[in-house]
């Protein structure tokens, strides 16, 4: 197979995990991201911070779950994608070709280095700055002060 041929399987086998891993690190992050703005909701009430408020801690809060869902999002989607290629019969056709199982695990392992450094940068830079700034937020959010009173003789 030319070099150009190999190139097409990588893209190929990319592209069969693209749509897996999306879907899955979307569900993912919403469910975690929904679980915590219940929990939110609960301390703008109690607090009377504005509304908006729960959205930027809720903004603030990504990338420390982007860093829990993005292993266990490609580990699912790299399942989801090798089962479909398996299923398809893909898998064997590749094989029988006489591309090797390390040749075709190649593009997998590349994304996962990449996904790695990025994890890196995520845990060591972003997610350091996103706590803080959600922290801040909390802070502002219980130390806001809501002065609804009704005056008397209003109704």
């Amino acid at each position: 197979m030319s070099r150009r041929g190999a190139y097409r399987l990588d893209f190929y086998m990319l592209r069969a995990l693209s749509a897996p891993l999306g879907f899955v690190l979307g569900a993912i992050l919403i469910a975690q991201l929904l679980e915590r703005l219940l929990r939110l909701f609960d301390l703008v009430a109690a607090t009377g911070a504005p509304v908006m408020s729960v959205f930027r801690m809720a903004a603030h809060l990504v990338p420390h779950y982007l860093g829990v869902a993005l292993p266990a999002a490609f580990t699912v989607a790299m399942f989801l994608a090798l089962a479909r290629l398996s299923d398809d019969s893909e898998l064997d056709i590749v094989l029988a070709s006489g591309r090797s199982l390390v040749r075709v695990t190649t593009p997998y392992l590349l994304l996962a280095l990449v996904l790695a450094v990025f994890s890196l940068y995520l845990f060591g830079h972003l997610q350091p700055l996103s706590r803080y700034a959600y922290r801040a937020e909390v802070h502002k959010a219980l130390n806001a002060r809501w002065d609804a009173r009704v005056e008397e003789n209003r109704f």
